[in-house]
């Protein structure tokens, strides 16, 4: 009763745009079956991918019958999301076993120039003049192990080391690296100073990641800076009560 006495671009609107309105056309004029291939067909009311094939009857008519393949179409394309992650996975398990390949060659090398600058420091006094650039060899050696522990972190899923740490601490060592020094270079128009609490309790973390994470918020914060102002470094300690909490949204 929906369909009767109503032309078919009334019932399916889409039609023109889908195209099969040119195909029946070409088998009225030239009498000769035809399919139409696979397309998605929309409009305001259904949607969903059909395969077409056109006949003209012997009373001059034609006639389309249709098979609705969206089910089938929606089951390739989850089969070809599912290799196309089974390919990322291999790919990433041979990204693995070169990882660990690099990485054991790296730290051979690293064992050395983290190794002999310590026993140099060791032999030498304080008041030293190479005690400093010795100990950014050292430090620049161990910065470059955690590169590799970042490396095996992402390709192959192992966990980074965590310690009980001083983030004030941490704050003090990232301020006093070389990394820092060459931020204040670039930047010389911003101030970096520092609010830190007198005493905090010690967290769990990987120090290497910590300092990581305040090297890239103060490049961020000085890149944003276009004229002078300043970046603050400020721990504190705060309990969270459960106004706080609803406020927030953690409750």
């Amino acid at each position: 009763e929906e369909v009767i006495g109503r032309s078919l671009s009334e019932v399916f609107p889409g039609m023109k745009k889908f195209g099969l309105v040119d195909a029946l056309r070409q088998v009225w004029e030239t009498g000769q079956p035809a399919d139409f291939p696979e397309r998605f067909y929309h409009d305001q009311r259904i949607q969903g991918w059909r395969e077409n094939k056109i006949y003209k009857l012997p009373t001059g008519g034609v006639v389309t019958v249709y098979n609705d393949i969206t089910r089938r179409k929606q089951a390739e394309e989850e089969r070809g999301a599912m290799e196309l992650r089974l390919q990322r996975a291999q790919k990433m398990e041979a990204i693995g076993l070169m990882a660990g390949g690099i990485a054991h060659d790296l730290n051979n090398i690293l064992s050395a120039i983290i190794g002999y600058p310590e026993l140099l420091l060791m032999q030498l006094s304080p008041e030293s003049e190479l005690h400093k650039p010795l100990k950014a060899i050292k430090e620049a050696g161990e910065r470059a192990a955690a590169v590799v522990e970042d490396l095996l972190t992402v390709a192959r899923g192992v966990a980074s080391a965590r310690s009980n740490a001083d983030m004030n601490v941490l704050i003090r060592e990232y301020l006093d690296s070389p990394e820092f020094y060459q931020l204040k270079d670039l930047y010389p128009y911003v101030r970096f100073e520092t609010r830190l609490a007198d005493t905090l309790p010690m967290i769990e973390c990987s120090p290497v990641h910590v300092k990581k994470c305040l090297m890239n918020l103060a490049t961020n914060g000085a890149e944003a800076i276009e004229s002078t102002g300043a970046i603050t470094f400020h721990t504190t300690t705060f309990e969270a009560d459960s106004q706080w909490c609803k406020e927030q949204g953690l409750d």
